[in-house]
Parts: C-alpha cells; sequence; structure tokens
C-alpha cells in the first residue's frame, strides 16, 4: 500500500455541457465541497475525454500557479471565449458553414474582413464538397434512394476553425511539456476502432491535433489526424477515463460526468435525430462507467475479504466479486505493482442537459447557468446517493447500483471517509 497521496481529477465529454465541469472544478479547487474536507485541493493528475480533454489540457498546462487561479482562468475563457455572445462573431468551438445571415452579429461586423474571409472560405469549402459528392452520385451504381442518402454529409456543414483556434491559444504547449501534472486525454482510432491516450509529454510533442482529436465527434467533426491516424472523439470507446487516473497513481479521485441518469433523460414521443444519437451515447457511457464502477467496488470486496482472513465464510457476492476481479489483482502481484486506497468521487447533473441540441448551444446565459449547477453538486455532495466508491460501506450489489445512483436532494454531508484499492 502506497504512502503517496495524489488527487486525480476525470472529466468526461459532454460538447457545450462542458461548462459544468468548471463548476466543479471550482468547488473543488476552492475548498467549498464536502468531499475535500472543505479543503482547497490541487490536482496532480488530470484525465478526460472530448471537450474534457480541452478542460484537463488547460488544467495540466499551468505549472506553479495555484489550481483557484488556473480554474478562474478557465472559467473566463468559457464565458467570454467559448461563448457565443453579442461581441463575438459566433461560438468559440464551430461555425456554420453556409448561413450568411449569422456573419450579421454586432461581433462579425466589427471585424468584417475577417468576416468576409470567413464566408469566402465557407462557400469555396461547400463548393468542394458539393462537387465531390455529385461525381460520387454520378458514377456510383447503388439504387437512387443511396445515392440519394449519400449526399447527406453534416460535417461538411460545420467548420472547426474556430475550435483550432481556440486551443492553439489557450493550451500552451510548451508549458505543458514541463508540467508537474500528469495529463492523459483519450481519442478513438477511427480506422481500427482502438483508444489511444495521449500523457502531457505527447500531445506537447504531438501538438494540439490530439486535443482537436478528442473532440472530434463524429458526424459533426471531420476525423483528425495523428502521426498519419485518423481519430475521433475519445467518447466514442472512453467517455470517462477512471481507470486512466488511477494507473497514473491517483488516490483520491473526483469523476465528473456530463450526462444525467438515462431514466432522468426525459424520453420524448417525437425526438428529434440529435436527441436520440445523444440518448444512445448516454446510454453507452453510463454502461461504460458502471464497467468500472463495479470493478472497483468488486475489487474493494475481494480485498476487504482477504483482509479479514476469513474467506471460508464468504458470502455469495463477495465470492462473485472474487471471481471477477480475483485474476486482476493476481496479474498485478506478478507485475510487481501494490494496491492504492482511493476514493472515488462522482459528480453529475441530475436533470438533462437540454439534451440532444445542449450539446452544441453556447449561449453565454446557458454557459452561466452550467458553471453554477456544476457548483453546487460539488458543494451538494452526498456520497451516500451520489454513487461513489468507498472503502467500508456494505458490499455493493449490480442490482442496487441504479438505486444507490437515484436523483437526491442538494445536501451538505460530512467528508467521506475511507477508499478501495485497484
Amino acid at each position: 500500500m502506497t504512502a503517496v497521496e495524489r488527487t486525480g481529477v476525470v472529466l468526461s465529454g459532454g460538447g457545450a455541457n462542458g461548462a459544468f465541469e468548471v463548476g466543479v472544478l471550482k468547488a473543488l479547487t476552492h475548498g467549498a465541497s464536502p468531499a475535500t474536507g472543505y479543503r482547497p485541493i490541487d490536482p496532480e493528475i488530470y484525465t478526460g475525454t472530448s471537450v474534457g480533454a480541452y478542460n484537463a489540457a488547460f488544467m495540466a498546462a499551468q505549472p506553479g500557479r495555484p489550481a483557484t487561479a488556473v480554474t478562474e482562468e478557465l472559467e473566463t475563457i468559457w464565458l467570454d471565449r467559448i461563448a457565443d455572445t453579442v461581441w463575438n462573431c459566433g461560438n468559440g468551438v464551430y461555425r456554420v458553414r453556409g448561413l450568411p445571415f449569422q456573419f450579421l452579429d454586432p461581433g462579425c461586423l466589427l471585424r468584417p474582413l475577417q468576416t468576409l474571409v470567413d464566408f469566402g472560405l465557407d462557400s469555396a469549402g461547400l463548393a468542394a464538397v458539393g462537387l465531390i459528392k455529385a461525381a460520387q452520385f454520378a458514377a456510383s451504381p447503388a439504387p437512387l434512394q443511396s445515392r440519394l442518402l449519400s449526399l447527406i454529409e453534416l460535417d461538411a456543414f460545420v467548420s472547426e476553425v474556430p475550435l483550432r483556434g481556440l486551443v492553439a491559444e489557450t493550451i500552451d504547449l510548451e508549458r505543458l511539456g514541463r508540467s508537474d501534472k500528469r495529463l492523459t486525454i483519450a481519442a478513438s482510432n477511427w480506422e481500427i476502432g482502438v483508444v489511444r491516450l495521449f500523457s502531457n509529454r505527447e500531445v506537447a510533442a504531438l501538438g494540439t491535433d490530439t486535443i482537436l482529436a478528442s473532440a472530434a465527434l463524429p458526424g459533426i467533426f471531420r476525423p483528425v489526424r495523428v502521426e498519419g491516424d485518423p481519430y475521433v472523439d475519445g467518447g466514442v470507446l472512453l467517455n470517462t477515463p477512471l481507470l486512466p487516473a488511477i494507473r497514473e497513481g491517483a488516490t483520491t479521485v473526483h469523476a465528473i460526468f456530463l450526462d444525467p441518469l438515462v431514466h432522468n433523460i426525459p424520453l420524448k414521443p417525437f425526438p428529434s435525430t440529435l436527441d436520440t444519437f445523444y440518448r444512445m451515447l448516454a446510454i453507452i457511457w453510463a454502461s461504460s462507467m458502471r464497467k468500472d464502477i463495479l470493478i472497483a467496488a468488486g475489487i474493494t470486496r475481494v480485498l476487504e475479504l482477504l483482509e479479514r482472513g476469513e474467506p471460508e465464510n464468504a458470502s455469495d457476492e463477495e465470492a462473485r466479486s472474487f471471481l471477477r476481479v480475483g485474476w486482476q489483482i493476481y496479474r498485478r502481484i506478478l507485475e510487481g505493482k501494490t494496491y492504492r486506497k482511493l476514493n472515488v468521487h462522482v459528480y453529475r447533473p441530475q436533470t438533462a442537459l437540454e439534451e440532444g441540441e445542449g450539446l452544441l448551444d453556447f449561449q453565454r446565459s446557458r454557459m452561466q447557468r452550467l458553471v453554477e449547477m456544476g457548483y453546487q453538486e460539488a458543494v451538494h455532495h452526498d456520497c451516500a446517493t451520489a454513487g461513489c466508491v468507498l472503502h467500508g460501506p456494505p458490499p455493493l450489489q449490480e442490482e442496487d447500483l441504479s438505486r444507490r445512483l437515484k436523483p437526491r436532494r442538494a445536501t451538505t454531508g460530512s467528508p467521506a471517509r475511507g477508499g478501495i484499492y485497484a
């Protein structure tokens, strides 16, 4: 058991809803949450996917600065640079091509030359895609209906130029490369279907395309090539990189989700395609994280059983846990690795954040509201109902997990104690 205590923060993907993460970080770094014993924290480890990769990279690329100051600067970037305001020419993440009226915003009119250049580039880009699609349509032997469907290409209408500029101007690669903070961001290889984890040293060496790749939501943004391979949003395979944070040595983990429990997402009678897409992703993400939590809880039960020294008195659930994770424990022992006690605190919205359309809604008033929601989620954190994984509570039954993760009222509990082994 290691004596070194390290704090890790896990930031999931979720588009514009990433402002919620800023609010949680604000409460944690300012010591406003019972999860930290109302003590400010300065995390040593950050992992993130998609928008969480951007937030994590920004936090990790500030060596020597207080975490409170870094979080406040990140909040300012979200509200003044990323948000869609009257004085910004759109938001800081994407621009829809082919909509000339958007350039009539006051912020665009203040930059007429840049607006004219953007409009020209957008028009040229759409024309090029149109020619390619027309050639494919004419040459394809497929039935007419299939060829008509192949003309639909949403990402052709979305420009990632604002996001590329944002990442380049706000992520200091040189400082990230020499930072004492450990960073891991996830991206999905679009060609072979495996997740790749980039460390802060790799991000610094390979450039900001690694962050752009992690945030390239398929169907909205085009794949980004890194070292010749196409990558898309890390959320396709690993939306909440909890286990990478544990492997980096975190002993206390604060995992921030951007999606509520699936049953808290209203099932509309006539959902839009975007609503359907969002619900599908939420189910996939919840299933993946559920497995990680069950593994962590299973390891806890196994080690508690071994510590008691009474394996013959194991309950049926403890026996199932031993069968489920015993091999992982044995393999790590063979590798000479030790087990670390850690706490996993879970934070997530209690209601759907405007469902599918919320992923792309960067209005400033909404960003302010999400930051405040995240802050209040951390301020009223209660492990008894948040779904934390801690050392010492009764065995966690798989069928009981959904009940432990039920919606809760805002409360101010006492600091959680204990930990798990991983």
